[in-house]
């Protein structure tokens, strides 16, 4: 050992070692070095903008949510209205005579399932009043049934009319229109082909 210097001790060995006994310099520090970490304001600005975007989320996927319910809503009503004007045009396109026909009411004949006995009539009616479509058939011990409720409109309407070799008019088509729902938004529409051609005069 050859001595101290400046608080320091210096030793003999392979390699110059210099160990610091007092380091009396005080730790200098950079004042232009920000500290590290947020302050109370920081947090608390943080944790606000942090809330209004989850409230911003959960507002937005639950209009979402709703305009999907009440898209398969409005979906549903037209299949159910799709499916009544098909049952309809199933029994129209067979009719043999169109008894009466108004624009909200028609009643026709058409023949027997079973290919036996009379012509069976069939009636299908909108009660404007209560907002009701009726259907009603002969054979069925059902009587009057209830199609749908809240039926805005229900429109009858020939479409094509045509005249025999003896000059006599037959109907060849009609269309039916259908409004359902409180505010009428769901409509639907059916073109039925008559297949016996029945006369109208």
């Amino acid at each position: 050992m050859f001595g101290s210097r400046n608080g320091c001790l210096c030793f003999r060995g392979p390699l110059f070692r210099l160990a610091v006994m007092n380091h009396t310099n005080p730790i200098q520090t950079d004042p232009m070095r920000r500290q590290v970490g947020f302050t109370y304001t920081e947090l608390l600005i943080s944790v606000l903008l942090i809330s209004i975007l989850a409230i911003t989320i959960g507002l937005a996927m639950q209009n979402t949510q709703k305009r999907t319910i009440e898209t398969k809503a409005i979906l549903a009503s037209a299949q159910q209205q799709a499916d009544i004007l098909e049952a309809i045009a199933d029994d129209v396109r067979w009719a043999v005579e169109i008894q009466n026909l108004q624009s909200n009411y028609i009643r026709f004949t058409i023949p027997p399932e079973d290919g036996i006995g009379d012509n069976v009539v069939v009636s299908y009616w909108w009660d404007f009043s209560e907002n009701k479509l009726y259907h009603w058939n002969r054979d069925k011990t059902a009587g009057i049934v209830l199609i749908l409720s809240d039926v805005q409109a229900f429109t009858v309407g020939i479409c094509d009319v045509d005249k025999d070799c003896e000059g006599q008019q037959y109907i060849r088509s009609l269309k039916f229109e259908i409004q359902y729902g409180q505010g009428g938004e769901c409509e639907a529409e059916e073109y039925v082909h008559l297949i016996n051609f029945p006369y109208w005069e």
